[in-house]
């Protein structure tokens, strides 16, 4: 099994990929959308990705990838334990730079504005990418953020500076998933611009007493709502084609079984 996840080898992705696929092929790709594309055209069975972290909020290349992808769909999702560690060059004479993802960034703020309040953060593809690059490059000015694993040949100068730092990660597949009576369904679809369309497109989720877990809005070409609701697209059809009868461009994105008892 081929399993694409976000490059280099020790990305938070790349953990996760091989703790869900121990046996699994794992291939590195260099962005979000190239990990969901891969499972789209079928050159990956799996790919995995991060959703959102809730320091940092959505991570909105998956959003963007769901919207475009049709034949991939999620189906898993798993939360992990985030364990950032700042570290520079062995020779670094300086930090005027912190890299790292854009959504490490944030989730380190407090730390990096408190003990490096000059340093100017600069957003790569990925946390892994971030030691990699200082290291490569020999940059004895910057500091990366990334896990442990990937901090190789680096100087860590603390370790776990976000306690308690978890992230959902999910799992795209071909495939559909089974029914397990604790599971989710993850929607996306567009409305007319009139009042009340909103509160009618989700009133069948209400009235069947099923709970929304997630919900979000973003714009492409006009307002696409991501609905994630507590309950599997095979239990729930009636509710899901009323949702799909009250709205335009509907689709289900993937069921899958809850992993909140992870956290």
């Amino acid at each position: 099994m081929k399993v694409a996840h976000l490059a280099p080898e020790h990305t938070y992705s790349g953990q996760v990929a091989r703790q869900e696929y121990p046996d699994g092929c794992m291939v590195g790709k260099g962005s979000i959308q190239e990990v969901i594309d891969a499972v789209e055209d079928g050159t990956a069975d799996r790919g995995v990705v991060p959703i959102m972290n809730p320091r940092s909020g959505d991570i909105i290349e998956t959003l963007d990838g769901v919207v475009d992808c049709y034949d991939a769909r999620i189906i898993a999702e798993r939360w992990q334990l985030i364990k950032h560690c700042f570290a520079v060059h062995p020779k670094n004479k300086a930090v005027n730079h912190i890299h790292s993802k854009s959504d490490a960034l944030k989730q380190c703020v407090d730390y990096t504005t408190k003990n490096y309040p000059n340093a100017t953060p600069v957003a790569v593809a990925s946390t892994g990418a971030s030691a990699l690059k200082i290291m490569e490059e020999e940059d004895l000015y910057s500091a990366a953020i990334a896990s442990e694993a990937a901090m190789a040949g680096l100087k860590i100068l603390e370790r776990d500076i976000v306690p308690n730092n978890y992230t959902r990660f999910v799992v795209f597949g071909r495939t559909r998933t089974e029914s397990t009576g604790d599971d989710k369904t993850f929607m996306l679809f567009k409305l007319e611009n009139k009042v009340g369309t909103l509160a009618a497109a989700l009133s069948p989720i209400a009235r069947a007493r099923i709970n929304i877990s997630y919900f979000q809005c973003r714009n492409f070409g006009g307002d696409v709502f991501f609905v994630e609701m507590e309950a599997h697209e095979d239990d729930v059809g009636d509710v899901i084609d009323e949702i799909d009868a009250n709205s335009f461009q509907f689709r289900v994105a993937g069921s899958y079984a809850s992993s909140e008892e992870n956290l």
